[in-house]
């Protein structure tokens, strides 16, 4: 059977269910429910009771009669021509249909019909009887499938939702180009041959977070910060400590880790605790009193270079203008 054929049955099985009643609808989902028996395995199957048969019979005829409505519109029900499906369905739905006749009248005989209808199934109504199966099995496998997805995605929404990790560089890219969107200082004309407050600025990314700096504030500064910059340079220069963004980011990340000393963060930073630490600095060129100027990448200064490397703290300055 080709794979159109399959998605045409499919589509008969669809328009079929459309037509269904409760009883029936009801009828198909306990057979999807049911638990198929293993040979050998079990006790012996419990045979349904006079008034099961008669619904799970009417269930059957009801199903014949939709599917017949489907192949008379030449909708495929099997790899078959759907006119000779109608013909069987037909047969079917009559045989059973007489054979219900009378069938809520008292002292009706359910086993005498049991055993016709088991005797036509194997013998001339064979064709008919397997057509139907076929139908009704196509019905209770959708059941299941729609059961079995519902189950999947209500367990699915009961997790609780992991957000996805985030590498340290992944966090500064998009940090970086945001910042590279934000307004500059204004204009300062006493700084008109040098940078300004705020024109250079860091993010340090430690562990997933973001840590910021920007120049000319090292009268914040804590002293854990000027005493590991004092011990990881070789020579200072005021503008090192006081004025790099480098450094007022590497002054935030200590705050926020709480380290008791200087010694405790150097030995986090090259003991292992602390890794895959990256850093990347923003200058501001190119503004004048009429041109508020752009975000570029920067390296680091000399003394920063040292202090970032013994920390083993990664610079990201691909493209950098200076």
């Amino acid at each position: 059977m080709s794979d159109i054929e399959v998605t045409g049955i499919e589509r008969t099985l669809e328009r079929i269910e459309s037509r269904l009643t409760g009883p029936t609808r009801a009828y198909v989902t306990r057979r999807a429910q049911a638990v198929p028996a293993q040979p050998g395995q079990g006790a012996p199957a419990v045979q349904p009771t006079d008034e099961e048969v008669l619904t799970n019979l009417r269930a059957r005829l009801e199903i014949a009669q939709a599917a017949r409505t489907e192949a008379r519109n030449d909708l495929p029900l099997s790899a078959a021509d759907p006119g000779g499906d109608a013909a069987l369905l037909l047969d079917f739905t009559r045989r059973v249909a007489d054979a219900l006749r009378g069938a809520d009248a008292p002292g009706f005989a359910v086993g005498e019909l049991r055993r016709t209808l088991a005797a036509w199934s194997k013998g001339e109504g064979a064709p008919a009887h397997a057509l139907v199966d076929s139908v009704v099995n196509g019905l209770v496998r959708r059941t299941r499938e729609r059961t079995l997805a519902a189950a999947r995605a209500a367990q699915e929404a009961s997790q609780p939702r992991v957000r996805p990790v985030r590498t340290n560089e992944e966090v500064l890219h998009d940090v970086i180009t945001r910042k590279r969107g934000e307004a500059g200082p204004s204009y300062d004309p006493e700084y008109r041959n040098a940078t300004q407050p705020g024109d250079v600025k860091s993010v340090l990314v430690v562990a997933g977070v973001d840590h910021h700096g920007a120049n000319g504030r090292g009268d914040r500064l804590a002293t854990i910060t000027v005493d590991l910059i004092e011990r990881l340079t070789d020579r200072q220069e005021k503008w090192t400590v006081t004025g790099c963004a480098e450094v007022a980011a590497l002054n935030r990340y200590l705050l926020a880790a709480a380290y008791p000393d200087a010694d405790a963060a150097l030995r986090a930073f090259t003991g292992g605790t602390v890794t895959g630490a990256v850093i990347s600095t923003l200058s501001l060129y190119g503004r004048t009193a009429d041109k508020p100027g752009s975000w570029d990448v920067r390296q680091p200064c000399h003394q920063c270079q040292q202090w970032l490397k013994a920390l083993r703290i990664t610079v990201h300055a691909k493209g950098a203008r200076s």
